[in-house]
């Protein structure tokens, strides 16, 4: 499985760096982290002018597309300094430097995890070499938008085998991927742009949308991910996708 490269564009960086924060605080105990990994991480996250902090306090000016040349300066250098840091400094810290420190070679942050982290990609699925991006649909899950609202979509996906809402006793959870394009693109995108943004419940899955992503086509596919000691998944199912309204 390739590690993800983390996105170029200022609104994909901030939704990843949204959830790799959020991943990790709420699951950081299973982490095993040293206290000079702790302090790091407060340091990274939660240090009044510093790193996250100065991003959470840049970025709403930006995103209102209202803005000054001063401003868009303080943005750059305020992402660089957020996600890259400073290398050869042993004292600083970025999301990159902290992830390669504390998060991909810690055993206790399984391939699950960092698909959740957002560091992973489903690109580890051995199917076959067909289709218009080269993987063969699985046939096991069908999905569609059942009804959408404004920055809403409601999810409905069945396993078209069995009338039943309830997963098939082999598999553990049932993940849905989604990615966003231009609403001019008429032709899904390739697996590795697709994100994990959740688990179905009952059948259902609830997808929220901020502002800034209205009018776009939001690409999606689901797969089973199968219990066991080894994480194993199925291929994705057939992609749909709708727009945001």
């Amino acid at each position: 499985m390739a590690f993800k490269i983390i996105p170029r564009s200022n609104s994909g960086f901030n939704d990843f760096q949204d959830t790799f924060v959020n991943v990790v605080n709420d699951n950081i105990a299973t982490f095993d982290f040293s206290a000079a990994a702790t302090l790091e991480w407060k340091l990274l996250t939660n240090t009044v002018g510093k790193k996250k902090k100065n991003w959470d306090a840049i970025w709403p000016i930006i995103k209102t597309k209202v803005f000054t040349h001063a401003d868009e300066v303080r943005m750059v250098e305020t992402r660089k300094d957020y996600e890259s840091g400073t290398r050869k400094d042993a004292t600083d810290t970025s999301l990159r430097l902290f992830i390669k420190r504390y998060i991909i070679n810690n055993p206790l942050v399984t391939s699950e995890m960092k698909v959740l982290l957002g560091l992973t990609v489903p690109d580890d699925i051995k199917t076959e070499r067909t289709g218009v991006h080269g993987f063969h649909p699985g046939n096991d899950l069908s999905g569609k938008v059942r009804s959408a609202d404004h920055l809403v979509h409601w999810l409905k996906i069945t396993i078209p085998s069995q009338l039943s809402k309830a997963k098939p006793p082999s598999v553990k959870d049932i993940q849905i991927f989604m990615a966003l394009t231009e609403l001019s693109v008429t032709v899904a995108p390739a697996l590795s742009a697709f994100g994990y943004i959740g688990v179905v419940q009952g059948g259902l899955f609830t997808q929220i949308f901020d502002i800034t992503q209205e009018g776009k086509r939001a690409w999606y596919y689901a797969r089973f991910m199968y219990k066991g000691k080894m994480i194993t998944y199925g291929p994705p199912c057939t992609i749909w996708n709708a727009i945001v309204m």
